[in-house]
């Protein structure tokens, strides 16, 4: 009975000093990044997290427009008119690239045919961009087919944090840092961060 009451309280203790999931998501996160940027173990640059607060869920309903925006400023920019924006569909954005892209190509192949491929460098490029834009935009349109299906499911969680790591290019000067985060779908990393400012 006493080891069974010994280990308990050991338990305890260790459940009880331990992170938070919270605080584990965001030691994770910045462990990976730290490793990636400047090839250092987070642990020997004193990490240390102030607080991490819950700011807010965001629901498939939130995450179709910012889908939507998305498209809305790749093809019309930022200041396209209301009603331009109201009118815009995936498909119609995905054939016009597609069309873009297939007269870049053709562009490129006319110019190897004329022996002046040294003229592709930016058609290629133009050509390649139409390329990613179609991709992403593929993405976005399958993210918002699945969400409008299910418009109230949690797809991420905001949080802010505040922590502070010494800094090993700044001779190891403490600094804060105040920031926002957004989980994966699943709620078991983080996957973006944000300025607060």
């Amino acid at each position: 009975m006493k080891k069974l009451l010994l280990i308990a309280t050991i338990s305890t203790l260790l459940i009880s000093c331990g992170r938070s999931h919270e605080e584990e998501l965001l030691y994770n996160y910045q462990k990976d990044k730290i490793k990636e940027n400047i090839n250092m173990n987070i642990d020997d640059l004193n990490f240390e997290i102030s607080e991490i607060n819950k700011v807010e869920e965001i629901t498939a309903k939130d995450s179709l427009k910012f889908y939507r925006d998305k498209l809305v400023n790749l093809w019309l920019g930022e200041d396209a008119e209301k009603n331009k924006k109201d009118t815009l569909t995936y498909d119609y954005v995905l054939g016009q690239l597609d069309t873009l892209r297939s007269r870049y190509q053709g562009i490129v192949l006319a110019n190897i045919k004329a022996d002046r491929a040294y003229e592709n460098y930016e058609w290629e490029k133009k050509r390649d961009q139409m390329i990613d834009a179609i991709y992403d935009v593929k993405i976005w349109k399958n993210k918002s087919d699945s969400y409008q299906k299910s418009p109230e499911k949690v797809v991420s969680t905001k949080y802010k944090a505040s922590y502070s790591i010494n800094n090993p290019m700044l001779n190891d000067s403490k600094q804060t840092f105040d920031k926002f985060y957004y989980t994966n779908t699943e709620d078991n990393k983080f996957i973006k961060e944000e300025s607060t400012k």
